[in-house]
Order: C-alpha cells, then sequence, then structure tokens
C-alpha cells in the first residue's frame, strides 16, 4: 500500500482520480497516512478528486482529513484551482462552501483561481466565482496579467466577452510589460477574439507596449 508509480501517485492517488469512493474508503481503512501522501507533483488525494470532478469523493476525503482543504501542490495550487481549471462548478461550489478563503488564494505564479477559469474557458465557473467574490476581476498576477488577458491567450472569446461586460476597463489595462489583452490575442493568432477587442475599443490598435510595440508588431 506504501508503493507509488512513476508520477509519485498512491493506490488512493488513483482511486481518487477513477471517482471509486468504496476502493478509497478500503484503502483508508488499511493504512490512513494513505491520506497525507503527495505525487511528484505535490498534489494530494484531494486535489485529484478534485480535478477530476468527483465531488462524492472528495466529500468523503475531507470528512476523514479536514486539513486536506488547506494544502497545496509543489505550485502552490489548490483543489479549488483545480476544480476552477477543469469546470468542475459543483466541486468548486462545495469546496468554498467548506473554506471560503480558497477563493483569495494564487498560485506560485500569483494566479488566482478565476484567472484558472478564463484560461480554459470555464466560463460557468468564472459567472460563479466572481458572484462569490466580484474582486477576483481587478486581481493581476505577478507579471500583472489579468483574467482578460488569459482568456485572449487561448482564445476563449465568449469568456472574454463575459469578462468585459463585468469590467469594461480590462480591455485597457496592461502587464508589466506594457502588454494589453489585444497583444496577448495577436501574439497567439486567435484573430476572432482580435477583431471583438477591437471591435470594443479601436484606439486597442495604437496602444504600445513598454517597448512601443503594437499589436501588429505581436501578430
Amino acid at each position: 500500500l506504501d508503493m507509488k508509480d512513476s508520477r509519485g501517485a498512491t493506490a488512493l492517488h488513483l482511486a481518487a482520480h477513477q471517482g471509486h469512493k468504496e476502493v478509497a474508503e478500503w484503502l483508508v481503512e488499511k493504512k490512513p497516512d494513505l491520506l497525507d501522501m503527495k505525487d511528484n507533483d505535490g498534489k494530494t488525494v484531494l486535489h485529484i478528486a478534485a480535478q477530476e470532478g468527483h465531488k462524492e469523493v472528495a466529500e468523503w476525503l475531507v470528512a476523514q482529513k479536514p486539513d486536506l482543504l488547506d494544502m497545496k501542490d509543489n505550485d502552490d495550487t489548490t483543489a479549488l484551482h483545480l476544480a476552477a481549471l477543469h469546470g468542475h462548478k459543483e466541486v468548486a461550489e462545495w469546496l468554498v462552501a467548506q473554506k471560503p478563503d480558497l477563493l483569495d488564494m494564487k498560485d506560485n505564479n500569483g494566479s488566482t483561481v478565476l484567472h484558472d477559469a478564463a484560461l480554459k474557458g470555464q466560463k460557468e465557473v468564472a459567472e460563479w466565482l466572481v458572484e462569490q467574490k466580484p474582486d477576483l476581476l481587478d486581481m493581476t498576477d505577478n507579471d500583472g496579467v489579468t483574467v482578460l488577458h488569459y482568456a485572449a491567450r487561448n482564445g476563449h472569446k465568449e469568456v472574454a466577452e463575459w469578462l468585459v461586460a463585468q469590467k469594461p476597463d480590462l480591455l485597457d489595462m496592461t502587464t508589466n510589460t506594457g502588454s494589453i489583452a489585444l497583444h496577448v490575442a495577436a501574439e497567439q493568432g486567435h484573430k476572432e477574439v482580435a477583431e471583438w477587442l477591437v471591435a470594443q475599443k479601436p484606439t486597442l490598435l495604437d496602444m504600445t507596449t513598454n517597448i512601443r510595440a503594437t499589436a501588429l508588431h505581436f501578430a
């Protein structure tokens, strides 16, 4: 029961990944300290259950060991970050009900849970997160990158539209290097997002970075 695979995952990690609650219960009955073990990325069994959207398993794990809610992986990622990233709204709701200050936590890049939802285009989760904590819209990561930058980076136009509807001045917000969301969309080749951003604010085309690069330089 102590053995791990090449990624450092225990049998309990694998049961949590697949949502096998009865197997998880049996494993923990045999070896309770499996609850404390992390894989090579520092992920707990709760991280894995949240990542895969297995709410019933997550509930049971936390009932056995409540401080799993506080644990972060090697990147300072919480279980809520992973639920948001993968679009598991019910798991996110349950996690926040247990520990509301998960909404405030950032990973070691300075990314919030809303950054992660925006990055992967998880609009329903993003909407719910902002309902709980509206000032998530204002938060930037360690490089000054906004949630709109994250949505633009991966071409998530619907999320970008919703974010700007909530906070129009996201269009103008710059990173530490002076990049706006349009610059990011152009750099990544997301034409539809770039067109939509410019339709909202044509003067974005004239904005330059700290080294005086325009969106055209990035395209």
